[in-house]
């Protein structure tokens, strides 16, 4: 059931109550002399006490307002989840995004580029560095778990190593320093760059 389903349905049983409020109170003004209304304590809503004791009168007014105050309360409880929903899924997209960004480049002291990569990975001079530990976790010798046949620390396509790396020799079994080199002739774009 839509989200919408569920709020105009809360809408229409909270009109129906209203309904029978009213219904209630106007019987009350027009009852039998020998109906036995049933002893009950004043209800209080908002600070004020809304006779509905044995002889008393129930005021509409009263009724209708409790009902706008219910479907109010209601209809600001369904706002209100809806809101929440929106800033959890905003959160858990931009949670997202910031783990698959690639960490900013930066410069030692020494004025050259440090590796980004945890482990033998790294060398690459052409940023690619920043993808390592996202694809491959700073293991050379890492076999693409979906099973595209990627491999290494840049995770480099079989196809992408023959067309652009064969001289370097075969991808599967390559040094850390091959990887590095095939990587640094691949536009940051074959990494989603």
């Amino acid at each position: 059931m839509s989200r919408w389903a569920v709020q105009w349905a809360g809408v229409a049983i909270l009109a129906l109550v209203f309904l029978a409020v009213f219904a209630f109170a106007l019987d009350g003004c027009h009852g039998s002399p020998l109906e036995q209304p049933i002893p009950q304590p004043p209800a209080t809503r908002r600070g004020v006490t809304a006779p509905v004791g044995p002889g008393d009168t129930p005021d509409p007014l009263l009724a209708a307002a409790d009902v706008n105050a219910a479907t109010s309360a209601y209809l600001d409880a369904l706002e209100a989840d809806r809101l929440k929903r929106e800033a959890d899924e905003a959160l858990a997209q931009a949670q997202a995004r910031a783990s698959m960004a690639p960490a900013p480049p930066s410069t030692g002291s020494s004025g050259q580029r440090p590796s980004l990569a945890p482990g033998p990975c790294g060398g690459a001079t052409n940023g690619a560095d920043a993808y390592i530990a996202r694809e491959s976790g700073g293991d050379p010798a890492v076999h693409n778990a979906g099973g595209s046949g990627a491999y290494g620390c840049y995770q480099i396509m079989p196809a992408t190593w023959a067309s652009s790396c064969s001289d370097l020799g075969p991808l599967e079994g390559s040094s850390a320093q091959a990887q590095a080199a095939c990587a640094s002739r691949l536009p940051l774009s074959a990494w989603g760059g």
